[in-house]
C-alpha cells in the first residue's frame, strides 16, 4: 500500500471529496412547476362574476363556457338538450338543466337585489 492511501485511511476521507446530497422532497418538482405556471385563465373572467351581470352556462361536447345575460332569459325548454330562449329571439343549446339555468338566474336576481355594503361611521 503506498504512504498516502495508509494516510487517507488514518485520517478519513478528505472534507472537500466527500458528496453531500440534500435530501429532495418528494413534491419539489411539482412545487417548482406551480411557481412557473402561467397564470390561470379564469382571473380574466372574475370581472363578470363581480358585476354580477351575467351568468355562466356551458354550451357543446366540449363544455364552452357561455356568459349570458340573465335579464335576457325568456324561456327555457327541456327537450333532450336544454334550450334557453332569449328576449332577442336567439336559442341556446346549454349543457345545463332547466332547473339548474332558474337556480343560476335565481341566484343573480337574489344577489341583485342585495345592498351594497353599507358605509358606516358617519
Amino acid at each position: 500500500m503506498s504512504f498516502t492511501r495508509v494516510i487517507a485511511k488514518l485520517i478519513g476521507p478528505r472534507p472537500e471529496a466527500r458528496v453531500v446530497r440534500l435530501p429532495v422532497a418528494p413534491g419539489a418538482r411539482l412545487a417548482r412547476a406551480a411557481l412557473h405556471r402561467p397564470p390561470d385563465a379564469r382571473q380574466r373572467l372574475v370581472d363578470h362574476e363581480e358585476n354580477r351581470s351575467m351568468i355562466k352556462l356551458h354550451t357543446g361536447r366540449e363544455r364552452r363556457e357561455l356568459w349570458v345575460n340573465a335579464d335576457l332569459i325568456e324561456t327555457v325548454e327541456a327537450t333532450p338538450d336544454t334550450i334557453v330562449k332569449l328576449t332577442t329571439d336567439r336559442k341556446l343549446i346549454v349543457c345545463e338543466t332547466p332547473e339548474e339555468v332558474a337556480a343560476l338566474v335565481v341566484e343573480f336576481k337574489r344577489k341583485a337585489q342585495t345592498r351594497p355594503h353599507v358605509l358606516g361611521d358617519r
